[in-house]
């Protein structure tokens, strides 16, 4: 006889007991609320892709593209030519408007490349164009005309690399304006520096330069429409306003910094200064700005805007982000301006 094997009792599964420790924690992760998730939204422009994104255009590549731009929007963009260079190149004056509005409206002014090195300059200029050209929503409140290129000579030979430029160039205008002396407080400076700053002005001067003309006849063409003035350049991060030749304050000094403040806070990541040429880029004689605060006093608002620190060679990899920069900063002054002149005419309406 075989024996019988005994039927083995199986225990049941006794929960793992978690010790004293371990269930605080547990507790303290089940009862802790989550804490709440901050989420930004940033708005990056949508753009259909241009050979100005990505890499520094000729001159004769600047004219295709204005070409292009005036071909395929014709409703929105018009250049025309208001002057002609030392060489006889023409420079370009691209308007941007809604053409189908018949009322007349204010108009921002940008000009770019006085000095013929500022090729990321140039570049914002054009990515200006291109993305205001192809949203409408940008200019319903103001018009926009934009000189990408103010002296297309020097911007020739500084992009051709070409080192046999004639002495007739001038690769910068930028303080290549005429002076008027004694209107304004300049008993605080040293004679010194006065003479000094004088003397660089007169040597550089090119007196009838037809590029430094042609800006200014612009300027005249458009003086009652034109509201904002911005001159792009590249020598730091900053925007300036007048004077250049004297420490006396504009008249509207604070709504001039008012206005430069929305532009300086619409740009994310750029540290950009604020603040008179005098005190940010020292006794400057000959700017544009302060050409036209003493000659053309219709423009209010004037202003320089230093996209870069130069001491490098631009980078095409930066031309996008510079150029949404610039945008940004200009779209935020060009508000700020329509805006006070809106409240202006309001005012004069409800005393009138």
């Amino acid at each position: 006889m075989g024996l019988k094997k005994r039927p083995t009792k199986r225990r049941p599964n006794k929960p793992k007991q978690c010790n004293s420790k371990t269930k605080k924690s547990t507790s303290k992760v089940l009862n802790k609320n989550p804490k709440p998730v901050s989420v930004t939204r940033t708005s990056i422009p949508v753009r259909s892709y241009e050979h100005c994104h990505d890499r520094f255009l000729t001159y004769s590549e600047i004219r295709d593209f204005l070409q292009k731009m005036t071909t395929n929007y014709p409703e929105k963009i018009k250049v025309v030519i208001v002057g002609h260079s030392s060489e006889g190149k023409p420079i370009y004056l691209a308007k941007i408007s809604e053409l189908s509005t018949e009322e007349p409206k204010m108009a921002t002014l940008v000009e770019a490349g006085s000095d013929g090195t500022d090729w990321m300059a140039v570049s914002s200029a054009l990515y200006l164009i291109s993305f205001l050209t192809k949203n409408n929503s940008y200019t319903k409140i103001m018009d926009y005309l934009i000189l990408p290129c103010s002296n297309p000579d020097a911007y020739h030979y500084s992009i051709s690399n070409c080192k046999s430029a004639k002495a007739s160039i001038t690769m910068s205008l930028s303080n290549n304006f005429p002076l008027t002396l004694g209107l304004n407080d300049v008993t605080s400076q040293r004679t010194e520096g006065v003479l000094l700053g004088i003397k660089k002005w007169k040597e550089n001067f090119k007196f009838g330069s037809p590029e430094t003309l042609a800006l200014i006849k612009t300027i005249t063409a458009h003086q009652f429409s034109v509201k904002l003035f911005i001159s792009l350049q590249e020598e730091g991060e900053k925007i300036v306003y007048p004077f250049g030749f004297c420490k006396e304050n504009v008249v509207d000094y604070e709504e001039l910094k008012a206005v430069a403040k929305s532009g300086q806070t619409a740009v994310k990541c750029r540290c950009l200064q604020i603040g008179s040429v005098i005190n940010l880029c020292g006794l400057t004689y000959g700017t544009v700005i302060d050409f036209l605060r003493t000659n053309q006093r219709a423009v209010k608002f004037t202003y320089i805007l230093h996209l870069r620190v130069k001491k490098k060679k631009p980078e095409s990899r930066n031309i996008i982000s510079c150029g949404n920069d610039v945008l940004n900063c200009v779209r935020a002054m060009a508000r700020n301006v329509f805006m006070h002149y809106k409240k202006f005419e309001d005012n004069k309406r409800c005393t009138s």
